[in-house]
């Protein structure tokens, strides 16, 4: 009889001995020489037995179709060696017995001539391997999702990362600083918002990132890469986040700045179709008159070419570029600082810091102190659940919303420790910036004009009535404009009133009155 013999093990069955390659091929051997068996051919699979989507399985079927004269007997040690699915396997049985090739296992011979009896053990063996491959299937998935439940990562390391192993032998992530870098630059990037994501993408790939660009968009999603790890739901446990075992590429601050920028599926940015010198506020300008955005153009006159902001749609708004780039000049030298106040502005800009980072400091002690209250009432609401003195449902509810919590003062309490005081020499030269923005402007290229504009304005530039006006500047932009003009009015008493204006929005002043 000439036969094929055919060994299969799955990566997770490597270690067991009765399932081990060299075991099959010992066995196998030795019974085709009892009993005299020509060994045609052999085929060694490490896949799993699920479905018969295996490359060595494929190409053993292939060559029986070509030529299916030549074997007889397709022989595996047992019934779950050929496959762990009952139906997929009396398929793949029934192709192989039109080709004229029998199957059969050698430690579960099965009497093909005796037809009841045979079916009734070839069911029955079958059966059996697809109980165990679905408890195996239950189990790994249960140890999986525990294992994640307790902050180890399972799977591919995403990009940035190196698997490794615990001292205890538990699988989690290290940082891979080649890779990382270039994480951590796209997501402090797009947690700015100064750019275009795609943009972004092209300039880092450019520099040697090396993945692609779904991937990339997919990267922001991913909490893996601030030090978390996203658990599924499974039985009774709901899905969560959990704080894993490796060190994030970014904070978690950095993160959820970059989910922010967020919106129907698509990260955010400012990017013109086109690049256009002659218009580097596209884009940027709202109209004052319906509230869209204004895009420019250029118009042929009699003896030459005229540029125009102008609305898309049907509304009559429509300046010549000319005008609105002088207005938004104008709106420039309103919101910089005097240059005879620069001295005067550092020192106050100090003490405000000074001032803020006692704040500061305070807030951290009361955030760290509500973590351990909330972690408190975590370890005592599990208890009661240990004593029977809650019901699941409550304690499924309660500790959700604790959980909540905790995750939303972990935030801020990394956000409050990542602050940063800025030296002397840096608030100099923002100052300088800041007290000369209009010349800077004037002198930038288009992609410099562009990153000038994303920096100082979150939100659109209104244009009405032929000027260029603004409800929100940058922040820090908006407090040293306020501390600048209490210097200027030199009025006492009033300086510490705007120490909090970090997060205010800004004052009277920085948006020019209506004409």
């Amino acid at each position: 009889m000439r036969v094929i013999i055919y060994k299969r093990v799955s990566t997770d069955e490597q270690a067991d001995k009765g399932f081990s390659l060299s075991y099959q091929d010992e066995v196998l051997r030795e019974f085709c020489k009892r009993m005299k068996y020509d060994i045609v051919d052999e085929y060694i699979e490490d896949c799993s037995g699920k479905d018969f989507d295996r490359p060595e399985y494929k190409k053993m079927f292939s060559q029986l179709e070509k030529d299916p004269n030549a074997i007889d007997l397709v022989l595996v040690t047992k019934w779950d060696r050929f496959g762990r699915n009952i139906e997929f396997c009396l398929t793949q049985i029934r192709l192989l017995k039109d080709l004229g090739v029998q199957v059969n296992a050698y430690e579960q011979w099965i009497n093909v001539t005796a037809v009841d009896s045979g079916v009734m053990m070839l069911s029955m063996y079958l059966s059996y391997g697809q109980s165990e491959r679905e408890n195996i299937v239950s189990r790994t998935t249960s140890g999986s999702n525990k294992a994640r439940r307790q902050g180890y990562y399972l799977g591919k390391a995403p990009y940035g990362y190196r698997r490794k192993r615990t001292q205890d032998n538990k699988p989690t992530l290290e940082v891979y600083e080649d890779e990382a870098k270039f994480v951590r630059r796209a997501f402090n990037e797009v947690a700015m918002g100064m750019d275009s994501v795609e943009s972004i993408f092209k300039n880092l790939r450019k520099e040697g990132l090396s993945i692609t660009k779904q991937t990339f968009y997919r990267m922001f999603m991913n909490p893996t890469y601030c030090g978390r790890i996203h658990v599924t739901a499974y039985l009774d446990f709901p899905e969560e986040i959990v704080e894993g075992k490796h060190d994030g590429i970014v904070s978690v601050a950095t993160y959820l700045k970059a989910q922010a920028n967020k919106v129907n599926n698509r990260l955010k940015g400012i990017v013109p179709k086109k690049e256009d010198p002659q218009f580097p506020l596209r884009n940027f300008l709202m109209c004052g008159c319906c509230g869209r955005n204004l895009t420019g153009s250029k118009s042929k006159g009699r003896n030459n070419w005229y540029t125009y902001y102008h609305c898309r749609q049907s509304c009559p708004t429509r300046v010549p570029a000319e005008k609105v780039h002088k207005s938004f000049e104008d709106l420039l030298g309103h919101i910089s600082i005097k240059q005879e106040l620069r001295e005067a502005l550092l020192a106050t800009i100090q003490s405000t810091i000074v001032q803020m980072e006692g704040d500061s400091h305070k807030e951290l002690r009361r955030v760290k102190y509500e973590i351990k209250r909330t972690q408190e009432q975590i370890e005592k609401l599990d208890q009661q659940l240990m004593n029977n003195r809650v019901p699941v449902e409550r304690y499924n509810r309660m500790a959700e919303t604790l959980e909540n919590k905790s995750n939303k003062l972990q935030v801020e309490h990394d956000d409050l420790e990542n602050r940063k005081s800025p030296k002397k020499e840096q608030m100099e030269k923002v100052l300088w910036i800041m007290s000369n923005l209009s010349n800077i402007y004037k002198s930038a290229d288009y992609k410099g004009k562009r990153k000038l504009l994303q920096a100082l304005f979150p939100e659109k530039i209104i244009l009405e009535k032929e000027k260029c006006r603004t409800t929100k500047v940058n922040e820090v932009l908006a407090l040293v404009a306020s501390i600048s003009g209490t210097l200027g009015q030199k009025k006492s008493g009033t300086i510490e009133k705007n120490l909090n204006l970090y997060r205010s929005v800004p004052t009277a002043g920085l948006e020019p009155a209506r004409p």
